[in-house]
């Protein structure tokens, strides 16, 4: 830095000075900084030196002069060019000697001065001496190798320049007998390109390089031909220059035509080596000669018949195509295969070349064709062709051998052919994949006629999931689905419905498994096997004209009074319970069954009968029925009530109802031992009516002249009709009616005949009786 005067220094003097010469009154004083971009450049104040920023204290109204001037870091190659001044008022214009005049102004307190920073770059690569410094004086070239542009400066020979920070440009042009080979490396750049470029952030260099050239004659046999040089195209003769101990490709065309239209083929370089090869220029300063080398070529087109069909070519069959330029008297094998399937599944077996060659031939491409060319064709017929496909890994079976798809079967047209696609494809546990069909429809296992016409059959498979759906208790429900499935198993992706259908006597609870909640109506999406149970709870349930005569079903639409019922339902009890036979039990099991206020004596409950006794005193009419399984909700049901419906117990023997006869001594009359003409027998029944003397329900009362029937009892065996010799209550029994009888004589022998009671004109059921 110039100067003496430091920062603020000089205002402090010029402050003074004003003072000594100002009169008596105190002056009005402005505060002025002076400012740089960047900071720390000086600035000329009043031709003193100052480094920015700095602050004045000036009277106002007094005149300043402000100069600025450029300036180079020799240390860091930066250099400052000075841009001018501008205020926080506005730019300032400067005088013709560069430097501005301003007046103290309060308004105006601040004045920065701009420079712009560039960095020094180098550029060394030669010397041409110090008879060439000056750039109107340029190195000429000789002896300068070339000539360097670097950010729109031209250099002829070493150098350098200042460039702003950022991205330079680079060009290397060489001169007449040197070649670019690149720039050397720096810290910040490398790179081969003559037209580059480099970051710029600070002082740097750049060292362009250049080497002595060869002139290389590039000639061709015969001559005017192309050939490649560095992989670009060039016809012969040529000349290009080349740097010694530099590596360059050299090669040609396959093939062309000359100007004559002569076919001619690339044999290779005179100096040897391969056709394409890489050269080393060698060191020398004599002109070098490459000659490229080529010879006559036919061309030769390999057909097929029908066009289309592969062939093999000097062991490929990848071809683009089957024309080619080939060398006269070069051998090429050409082959024909022996069977082989065109795009659309077509099937060919080959039969002949044009020149009655094999199949697989050697081809010597004559030297007499005069450019006319070589043409062979094979020959082909078709075969007939099945084509099995599938988008899953399938092995098909195709009469009886294995056969992976895409599966391509050939044979002679007309033949037959059994194909079988399996049924089922390895799944995870739960899941198949399914065979749906082929692609017309048909079965999996088939057999076809093949025709001249190639067939493609797709086989469709789809993946499926099992669904599992159980009830608890199991019967207590039925399981729906939508849309129905033979076998529990579903499409992957598929949305079932499935409905809950409670049977009577069960309460549902809600769903275990795959499904949650209480709504008896919900759909799955099938993403994999699937299992859902049914939560039920039984309670008590009477089926439709759920009380009936113990004895089974009788002609009267009713029950009589005293009689022994049957009451049938669903989850009536939670087991078999059989209660004592004198007296009768009210209560089974939890169970009790009423009939309206009275509790009905039982002889035993379950979950699906009730057997009790109806009260002896009971009007006829409708009685309401009730059955209740403790800490269940109760089932009820209409009885009807009849003063006479009379029922005769009977076992089923085959398809006859064999009725239950007693002789004296406690035997049944069954097929096996009949009853005889004359004999006593007593028949069990129920439901026959009022006694003289009413029993108390639920008793066994003895045989008693009391306790026989009051309505009168007419007993028709067969075509007979006969008074019984007695009818009241059965001894040991509750609510069982004893009728007996004399079997009359002509009823027939080794036979059953028809049996069946009328009471108060009311029928019985009829069973059978086993005549001796």
């Amino acid at each position: 830095m110039r100067g003496w005067t430091k920062s603020g220094l000089g205002a402090l003097i010029l402050a003074g000075l004003w003072a000594s010469s100002a009169p008596a009154q105190q002056p009005t004083l402005t505060t002025v900084r002076i400012s740089s971009v960047p900071p720390g450049r000086e600035v000329y104040v009043d031709n003193q030196i100052y480094v920015a920023p700095v602050t004045f204290v000036w009277p106002t109204g007094s005149k300043h002069v402000l100069r600025g001037e450029d300036q180079v870091d020799v240390v860091s190659g930066t250099r400052y060019g000075f841009g001018g001044f501008f205020s926080d008022a506005g730019p300032l214009t400067p005088g013709p000697d560069g430097s501005i005049v301003v007046t103290a102004d309060p308004r105006i307190t601040e004045f920065v001065a701009n420079f712009a920073v560039t960095y020094r770059l180098r550029v060394a690569y030669f010397d041409c001496g110090p008879g060439f410094r000056d750039p109107d004086n340029p190195c000429p070239s000789p002896p300068s190798p070339g000539r360097v542009i670097v950010g729109g400066s031209l250099f002829t020979m070493s150098g350098e320049t200042f460039v702003p920070a950022g991205v330079v440009t680079l060009q290397a042009i060489p001169a007449a007998g040197w070649v670019f080979a690149g720039w050397y490396s720096t810290p910040t750049f490398q790179g081969t390109a003559y037209l580059n470029s480099m970051p710029v952030t600070g002082q740097s260099a750049v060292y362009p390089r250049f080497i002595p050239a060869r002139t290389i004659h590039i000639e061709s046999k015969p001559s005017g031909l192309q050939v490649f040089l560095d992989r670009q195209g060039a016809f012969t003769p040529h000349r290009i220059e080349w740097g010694r101990g530099t590596v360059h490709n050299l090669g040609g065309p396959h093939d062309q035509l000359d100007r004559f239209g002569k076919l001619w083929i690339f044999d290779g370089w005179e100096h040897g080596g391969d056709p394409f090869q890489d050269y080393l220029v060698p060191d020398g300063e004599a002109p070098l000669t490459l000659t490229a080398r080529f010879v006559p070529g036919e061309r030769v087109s390999f057909l097929t018949d029908p066009p289309g069909l592969r062939l093999e070519v000097d062991g490929h069959s990848n071809h683009p195509g089957y024309n080619f330029n080939w060398a006269v008297n070069a051998t090429h094998t050409v082959s024909a295969p022996a069977e082989q399937v065109d795009e659309l599944g077509q099937t060919w077996v080959f039969r002949a070349w044009s020149n009655g060659g094999p199949a697989t031939q050697t081809i010597t491409v004559p030297d007499n064709l005069e450019g006319r060319g070589l043409r062979l064709t094979a020959q082909f017929e078709p075969r007939a062709s099945l084509r099995l496909t599938s988008a899953r890994p399938v092995t098909f079976v195709v009469d009886g051998e294995s056969c992976a798809a895409p599966c391509t079967i050939s044979r002679d047209v007309g033949a037959s052919v059994t194909v079988a696609a399996p049924a089922d494809l390895p799944a995870a546990d739960g899941s198949r994949i399914r065979f749906v069909n082929w692609s017309d429809g048909g079965p999996a296992e088939r057999t076809l006629t093949l025709t001249a016409e190639p067939v493609t059959l797709n086989a469709s498979y789809q993946l499926q999931h099992l669904l599992v759906g159980t009830v608890e208790p199991a019967g207590g429900a039925v399981l729906r689905y939508t849309p129905a499935s033979p076998d529990g198993y579903f499409r992957d992706g598929a949305e079932v419905l499935v409905r809950l259908e409670l049977r009577p006597g069960f309460e549902f609870l809600g769903w275990d498994g795959a499904a949650s909640g209480l709504l008896r109506e919900i759909t799955l999406r099938m993403t994999g096997p699937l299992a859902i149970h049914a939560k039920l709870e039984p309670v008590p349930a009477l089926v439709p004209e759920s009380v009936q005569s113990s004895a089974g079903p009788i002609p009267a639409d009713a029950v009589a009074p005293g009689s022994i019922v049957s009451i049938y339902g669903v989850s009536l009890a939670g087991d078999l319970a059989v209660g004592p036979a004198n007296p009768l039990a009210q209560t089974l099991g939890d169970v009790t069954v009423r009939l309206g206020s009275r509790v009905l004596p039982l002889l035993f409950v379950s979950p699906g009968q009730i057997n009790a006794q109806m009260p002896a005193d009971l009007p006829d009419g409708e009685h309401r029925l009730l059955v209740r399984w403790e800490g269940k909700p109760e089932a009820s049901t209409s009885a009807r009530v009849k003063r006479n419906a009379p029922g005769i117990f009977y076992e089923t023997v085959g398809d006859r109802k064999i009725g239950l006869f007693q002789r004296p001594d406690g035997s049944h009359v069954t097929l096996d031992a009949p009853a005889k003409a004359d004999e006593v027998i007593t028949v069990l029944t129920t439901g026959l009516g009022p006694y003289r003397a009413t029993p108390p329900d639920g008793f066994v009362v003895p045989l008693s002249a009391n306790f026989t029937l009051v309505d009168p009892v007419e007993i028709h065996i067969g075509d007979a009709a006969i008074l019984p010799e007695y009818a009241g209550v059965a001894a040991g029994r509750v609510g069982i009616n004893a009728v007996r009888f004399r079997v009359p004589a002509g009823l027939g022998a080794a036979t059953t005949v028809p049996f069946r009671l009328i009471v108060n004109g009311q029928e019985s059921n009829t069973v059978l009786l086993p005549l001796e």
